[in-house]
């Protein structure tokens, strides 16, 4: 994938976000746990989206340090909603919350920023892109959308 040289990271980053009520959203590309990433024009390497959003609001950061999401949406980059914390920090987080790959539970925010978003045959927008953004599946955005299903707070 090419991309502007020219560009700083703060002018690619800001290309891609998204500023809801709650969330700010990346709409550029997403890896498979639905965060964010972009490419730093400076080294050519690909970082995550939300480390970005850290470096560009807050500085630089160690290669140990670990961007966090108080607000449990992956692909969120509100500087508001991260902590920086290391590895234990952010598996107790992770259990505690009901994370875990098995116990996924969306917070109040990123379920009104689903039906904030939501846009039927979107790209961007549409099912399978919030199902990616949120680490959830197209069914659960479905049914979160049509009022089916309560958040499980």
């Amino acid at each position: 994938m090419s991309f502007n040289h020219f560009q700083t990271l703060e002018e690619r980053f800001w290309a891609k976000v998204n500023k809801t009520p709650d969330c700010w959203l990346w709409t550029g590309a997403l890896n498979d746990a639905g965060y964010g990433r972009i490419t730093r024009p400076s080294d050519g390497r690909v970082i995550r989206a939300h480390r970005a959003s850290w470096e560009i609001h807050r500085g630089p950061l160690d290669a140990m340090d670990i961007v966090c999401h108080v607000c449990d949406t992956p692909a969120c980059v509100r500087p508001s909603h991260l902590v920086k914390a290391d590895k234990a920090w952010n598996n107790a987080d992770m259990y505690r919350k009901g994370r875990d790959r098995h116990h996924r539970k969306l917070t109040t925010e990123a379920v009104s920023a689903i039906r904030h978003l939501y846009q039927p045959r979107s790209r961007s927008t549409g099912a399978r892109a919030l199902a990616r953004a949120f680490g959830i599946s197209n069914q659960h955005v479905s049914d979160i959308v049509n009022r089916k299903k309560r958040n499980r707070e």
